[in-house]
């Protein structure tokens, strides 16, 4: 789990907290945007100072930081989302509209990657809040003014989703669960895009928490194997059943050793 000001922490299945990642143990900031384990099981944490790559066998810390030949890792640039696609590429997009990044392997630092409006040919950059990839190879870019823009990386041109389809401009956290429904976290809930009908359901917060959703803004998401959405909020962790429709939540409590450090819960990775 990734926090506000707490750095990260990685839970065990009871519910334990097993580990503590912060500035103490080698990130560049205790505030987490982002987070994506990549196949060789490294962990990518995204701050408002750049991108951490922490080593969870040999509990390690590489920052990739500013210099003339790393752009997207430089302390003033906020990594706010990253992704490693079906094809091995790791992606991070900024927060502050220095647009989509590519990391080079081979030479160890990241390189933009170039997107053109595919109607008239202008080089377009944004400010990216999620990304992510669904099942037939299509990214998803959530953006800060301009609702969702996909894009086939192959191609480089994209498709825009309007923000009055959405209920909201800014994109905060995007999720493909099994079921091939695509749950788009925003500033005024979750709009959940069905496949198959090609429409949209949209989750707000009730005025009795108790029944629906902790907060307005949704910071992450992630799918548990019971099929459950795990939903950071500014307001607390929620734990939506999207059979059964039912949420728990999961605050701060000081007099609870095993409860969660900070409601406000930035980011999520099961």
């Amino acid at each position: 789990i990734g926090t506000q000001n707490q750095g990260v922490f990685m839970i065990a299945g009871n519910d334990v907290i097993v580990r503590q990642i912060t500035t103490q143990t080698g990130i560049s900031n205790n505030t987490i945007l982002s987070l994506n384990e990549d196949s060789q099981g490294n962990l990518w944490i995204g701050t408002p100072d750049g991108m951490n790559k922490y080593n969870p066998a040999q509990k390690t810390v590489v920052q990739y930081l500013a210099s003339q030949n790393q752009a997207v890792s430089a302390q003033s640039v906020q990594v706010a989302c990253m992704i490693e696609t079906s094809g091995k590429e790791l992606l991070a997009g900024t927060k502050d509209y220095r647009g989509l990044f590519m990391f080079n392997r081979k030479k160890n630092k990241f390189e933009p990657v170039l997107l053109y409006d595919d109607k008239t040919g202008k080089q377009i950059v944004q400010s990216f809040n999620s990304i992510f990839e669904d099942r037939s190879g299509m990214l998803w870019l959530g953006t800060s003014e301009a609702g969702i823009i996909k894009v086939k990386l192959s191609k480089k041109t994209f498709l825009s989703i309007t923000p009055d389809v959405l209920g909201s401009s800014s994109t905060f956290s995007l999720l493909e669960d099994k079921q091939g429904r695509v749950w788009i976290g925003t500033r005024q809930g979750i709009a959940i895009w069905d496949r198959e009908q090609n429409s949209y359901q949209i989750l707000t917060p009730f005025k009795d928490h108790e029944k629906g959703l902790s907060g307005n803004r949704i910071w992450g998401m992630a799918e548990d194997k019971q099929g459950n959405i795990w939903i950071g909020t500014a307001n607390g962790l929620n734990r939506y059943d999207p059979v059964k429709k039912q949420f728990r939540h999961y605050r701060s409590d000081s007099a609870d050793r095993n409860s969660i450090i900070d409601d406000e819960i930035v980011s999520l990775y099961i």
